[in-house]
């Protein structure tokens, strides 16, 4: 465990690095490589190593635990992607891993609190909640943009929310407790590989003119004379 932890330590530490550099410079590429985003899975694996080594204070320390999760709260309002990923993710990430560590198996309030059967039922489908929202949410934006309706949140939640239930327990649920589902899976792995194959090797085009930027050319079109004034006028 020891000789694992430094050498995650180290992976973490040369990840982040990546990771702060790339989300200054390259921010796209930044938020979708594994290099760049490795740090966050390293700093939960270097989590379960002090827990499973009981090496921190397991459920003593409720400040800590509380000043983690104000962090991750707090991230709602001062973490934006608008501009990019930001290397202010490290306080939720950082939040997080403060969270589970004080909290794993102690009795203070706010494990008492993560503990309610609401909000363990959401970290449970949280897997499915995430890998639904992001297709629903774009797929549902633009059908708006081509039919002009206005987009409203509000039936995508939903949405949102019966299809990740769905895949939870009917998908996922099954798939772990069941060592059956792995040929399946597999077989779902290779099709989507050559479905998304065939998709690129097509040659296709689709009009994405309804995502540009709005431009002023106005002025190309100003046919009004050009009057030059005498230099005796300017005078």
């Amino acid at each position: 465990p020891h000789r694992a932890f430094l050498i995650i330590t180290a992976l973490v530490c040369s990840s982040f690095f990546i990771f702060f550099v790339g989300a200054l410079t390259k921010p796209s590429a930044t938020f979708y490589l594994l290099p760049t985003r490795a740090w966050e899975l390293g700093v939960g694996a270097l989590v379960a190593i002090l827990i499973l080594g009981n090496k921190v204070f397991q459920g003593q320390n409720p400040w800590l635990a509380g000043g983690g999760l104000f962090a991750v709260l707090l991230s709602y309002y001062f973490v934006s992607g608008e501009n990019g990923i930001s290397p202010l993710l490290a306080f939720p990430v950082i939040g997080t891993a403060f969270v589970i560590a004080f909290t794993c198996g102690g009795r203070n309030i706010i494990a008492t609190t993560l503990s309610l059967r609401p909000i363990v039922y959401i970290g449970k489908t949280s897997y499915s909640l995430y890998l639904w929202h992001w297709p629903i949410l774009v797929l549902s934006k633009q059908l708006c943009l081509k039919h002009e309706v206005e987009f409203s949140s509000l039936l995508p939640m939903i949405v949102i929310i019966a299809i990740s239930f769905l895949s939870y327990h009917f998908i996922e649920v099954p798939a772990r407790r069941s060592g059956r589902s792995v040929p399946y899976i597999l077989a779902c792995l290779f099709a989507a590989l050559a479905v998304s194959y065939l998709f690129k090797s097509l040659e296709f085009s689709e009009d994405v003119s309804i995502y540009n930027t709005v431009k002023w050319d106005g002025q190309l079109y100003n046919v009004n004379p050009v009057r030059e004034w005498p230099e005796s006028v300017k005078r």
